[in-house]
């Protein structure tokens, strides 16, 4: 398939579109409705390219009460609204592979509305997400347990790269984010510093029951 074929999806797959089950006004009410751990009150960032739009990934980074470290990454749940078992939309991403980001334009994998709007984590928008949240000692190297759980999350601010630099680097009055940045980096420091035990690690998956 040429690139230019590419950049319109076959009418199977938008008829598909637009029969999904729910669209943004839906999203909480599904996440209730499944069970899913609200983290939506937890301070969550995105790190992108200043102009993307397709943001599929969010992190956060807490300190918890008795030491240590609480780190979540947070990823769009596709699975929801892209099933498996031959429907168009599933037969047409296995077909793309991935996006493809050209110089003034992007082939996309899924349609824009799931790729840029519904799985697109976009700043205080409610989103359904796939958590993974590890528990990390207090020099930040040893995992000690983790939890891996579907969730409804809201990202607090869309950051590229060159915002985060000079958050990082701020001297102070610190926003939350800021002071947020700068404990990642100083867990990355400490998580760097060689310690044999590292080596080992327990966890748990799939527990919901995550504060």
């Amino acid at each position: 398939m040429k690139l230019a074929d590419k950049e319109k999806f076959p009418s199977r797959v938008m008829k598909e579109l637009r029969n999904l089950p729910g669209g943004e006004e839906d999203i909480v009410p599904t996440a209730l409705r499944e069970g899913r751990t609200d983290l939506r009150d937890n301070l969550i960032v995105t790190v992108d390219p200043e102009d993307a739009r397709d943001i599929d990934d969010g992190i956060s980074l807490a300190e918890r009460d008795g030491g240590g470290y609480r780190l979540g990454i947070h990823i769009a749940d596709v699975s929801h609204y892209v099933r498996e078992g031959g429907t168009a939309l599933h037969r047409e991403a296995l077909k793309r592979g991935t996006s493809i980001y050209l110089v003034d334009r992007v082939i996309h994998m899924l349609p824009p509305l799931l790729s840029q709007n519904l799985c697109s984590l976009q700043e205080n928008k409610d989103r359904l997400a796939i958590s993974v949240i590890i528990e990390l000692d207090v020099r930040g190297g040893k995992v000690e347990n983790y939890n891996i759980f579907p969730s409804l999350i809201r990202v607090k601010q869309k950051l590229s790269y060159e915002q985060v630099e000079e958050m990082i680097s701020a001297e102070e009055n610190f926003t939350e984010i800021e002071l947020m940045l700068k404990r990642w980096t100083n867990w990355r420091l400490c998580s760097r510093k060689p310690s044999a035990e590292r080596s080992s690690h327990s966890g748990s998956a799939g527990n919901k029951d995550y504060p």
